[in-house]
């Protein structure tokens, strides 16, 4: 991202930052001071970044150089080492020990001696065969001790005819930190009968790899391909396993990153050939910061001066050339508006476009809002709805042709007179009239918007919307909107009936019934009342029909109807939920009440034919009762056990009452 992007974005969030709290003037001298400062910022963090990897490539060059310098060291160390090896593999009475004779055993270890005097870094140097007799200076092994069990010999004829490096350890007496390597020894019949090995001290090693350097944090270590540190001035080091470190390897040598200890740690590192060993030289990440830390505060303050300064002169330049002549427009724009003698504007000092922008808006600004004025005359005359406009001293600003039809009242006498001459005279004209007062009283000084409804004595329903006429954050007045929904209000009248009513009993349809049903189940589930559910079904309708014709039988529902509406109380609910089939809700209602509900609806129908013309018609129900005591059913399941029940009465030679719970 270049520098006029990140400029632009800045500049954009600090413009929603200070939408609508600062002046325009306030704005250039703030948004001047946050490009200064992001140019010096991304000027300094330029020059940071390039301090930063110039430290960084220092850094590293003296890495690889103390690296490869010690590595060079051990490399030659062990160099001697296996050289030396490699001459007393090839010494005849070594090598041919076995079926040498005591002359053989003295020419031995006098090599032995000669070489441990000759380099001060050899402790020991020993043989041993495969018949497990051990050749060494100075030292007798305890009874029972098979030096073909130890590592470096079984190490050593693994490796054959390479030499073996083992681990270091720590010698027992001197608790010198040594190093054991060994090497196969082959005969002069070409068989592998023993091994040579030589003990170094790794002392001298430790010491090198411990001496200061350019960095307080550096160190050097040497560790397995595993990651196990096997050498490090730090003992406490010694033995612990690091996988992110061997993970940040990938090649024999070269740079390195990783974590360690909650700190981010550069390196370099290289394979040592003779061991397969890794040398590693990190040093701490933030030790190479930390010097530029005081020269990126420097940067900083440096920045933030020059970038005040910077803002100073260009809100200067700007307030003059840009936003004086918007203010003075501002200004000149209110005065039309208010209807007030425009102010005399100079724009000497202006941008000449900018200035001829402004006496082009003042112009426009002018003819708008004479035609807006006049467009919105014409539009609230023309509208459907009644509109009153009340100032903030309860005073009529404003009322339509519309509204003086509506409440049948002057246009004259409402224009600037009292809020109260049009209460007075709706009063006359409600219902309800005690709700429009408060409404009309109560809302005046709020700052909601509201709607609600009001019923006229004649019959008329009008919608009321009102709102707060404001000034920016100032409620200056409030507008009242009625709309006649009368024709609207029958309509949804009569589609709710229809929704939720059977047009041949007048009872609830089976939509309605169910969601009654519903709501009481989740009443007396609530309340932790019980209810009861009834089912109930003419017997033998058929006959009726195929007797008398479907419009009797029609009649003889709307009878049944007529008989449960009569017998049932008004808070028990009743429903056709189908041909012949009614369903009733009996709420706080339990078995013994809800059965006596059930009997008197059946002996009263049993005894109570239905007339239609010359036919008098008599017919019997069956009832099928339940109700939720349990607490367990809903209503599906109370449906099931009422319909169960039902259907148990008209088995049982019906004009009957089965219950089951």
């Amino acid at each position: 991202m270049n520098l006029n992007k990140v400029t632009l974005l800045f500049t954009g969030a600090l413009l929603m930052l200070l939408k609508g709290r600062y002046s325009i003037k306030q704005e250039i001298f703030y948004l001047g001071l946050l490009n200064s400062i992001v140019f010096f910022i991304l000027i300094g963090a330029f020059f940071t970044f390039t301090l930063y990897d110039t430290a960084k490539e220092s850094a590293e060059r003296s890495l690889k150089g103390t690296n490869m310098e010690t590595s060079a060291f051990i490399e030659g160390y062990f160099k001697e080492i296996i050289n030396t090896l490699e001459v007393l593999a090839a010494d005849p009475h070594i090598k041919n020990f076995l079926n040498g004779d005591e002359e053989a055993y003295r020419q031995a270890l006098m090599n032995y001696r000669r070489f441990e005097d000759a380099n001060e870094n050899i402790a020991y140097i020993y043989s041993s065969y495969e018949n497990g007799y051990l050749l060494i200076n100075d030292y007798t092994p305890e009874k029972g001790y098979n030096p073909t069990e130890r590592p470096w010999y079984k190490s050593a004829m693994e490796e054959k005819p390479d030499t073996s490096v083992g681990l270091p350890y720590r010698e027992a007496i001197t608790d010198e930190l040594l190093i054991s390597q060994s090497k196969a020894l082959k005969d002069s019949r070409g068989n592998y009968s023993g091994v040579v090995a030589i003990d170094c001290s790794l002392d001298g090693l430790v010491a090198l790899i411990g001496e200061k350097h350019l960095y307080d944090t550096q160190r050097t270590y040497v560790m397995e391909e595993d990651g196990n540190i096997i050498i490090h001035p730090d003992e406490s080091y010694i033995g612990e396993t690091f996988p992110q470190i061997s993970e940040a390897i990938t090649d024999h040598r070269g740079h390195l990153t990783y974590d360690l200890e909650e700190r981010t740690v550069l390196g370099h590192y290289n394979t040592l050939e003779q061991s397969g060993w890794i040398l590693v030289t990190a040093v701490d990440r933030q030790e190479i910061i930390q010097p530029l830390i005081s020269q990126i505060r420097s940067s900083v303050l440096i920045a933030v001066i020059l970038a005040f300064f910077l803002a100073m002169f260009q809100n200067r330049i700007f307030s003059r050339r840009f936003a004086e002549p918007i203010i003075n427009l501002k200004e000149r724009v209110f005065d039309i508006t208010e209807g007030r003698p425009k102010t005399e504007a100079s724009y000497s000092y202006s941008n000449h476009e900018i200035a001829m922008i402004a006496e082009n808006i003042e112009q426009l600004a002018e003819h708008s809002l004479n035609k807006k004025n006049s467009e919105l005359a014409t539009i609230i005359e023309s509208t459907a709805d009644s509109i009153l406009v009340v100032g903030y001293e309860r005073k009529v600003i404003y009322v339509n042709t519309r509204f003086c039809e509506m409440w049948e009242i002057g246009q004259d006498l409402l224009v600037n007179a009292s809020y109260d001459t049009f209460l007075n005279t709706a009063m006359e004209k409600l219902e309800d009239t005690e709700i429009f007062f408060k409404k009309m009283h109560d809302l005046f000084p709020s700052d909601k918007n509201e709607t609600y409804v009001l019923n006229f004595k004649d019959g008329r329903v009008v919608e009321v919307f009102t709102c707060p006429l404001l000034e920016e954050t100032e409620i200056t007045g409030r507008l009242w909107s009625f709309r006649d929904v009368t024709d609207r209000k029958k309509a949804e009248d009569k589609l709710r009936h229809m929704a939720t009513t059977d047009d041949l009993t007048g009872l609830g349809n089976r939509r309605h019934f169910m969601q009654a049903a519903e709501y009481e189940a989740e009443r007396s589930l609530r309340y932790k009342q019980v209810f009861s559910l009834l089912m109930l079904d003419i017997d033998h309708f058929k006959r009726v029909n195929d007797a008398y014709g479907h419009a009797v039988g029609d009649e003889a529902l709307k009878h049944l109807a007529v008989v449960i509406k009569k017998l049932l109380r008004r808070v028990e609910i009743p429903g056709r939920l189908g041909g012949e089939e009614f369903g009733i809700i009996l709420p706080n209602t339990g078995r013994a009440e809800a059965l006596i509900v059930a009997e008197r609806l059946r002996s009263y129908i049993e005894n109570n034919p239905v007339r239609v013309g010359e036919n008098v018609i008599f017919f019997t129900v069956s009832i099928g009762l339940t109700d939720n005591s349990t607490g367990e059913k809903n209503v599906d399941e109370m449906l099931k056990d009422a319909d169960k029940a039902l259907y148990e009465a008209k088995a049982a030679s019906r004009n009957r009452i089965v219950a089951v719970y």
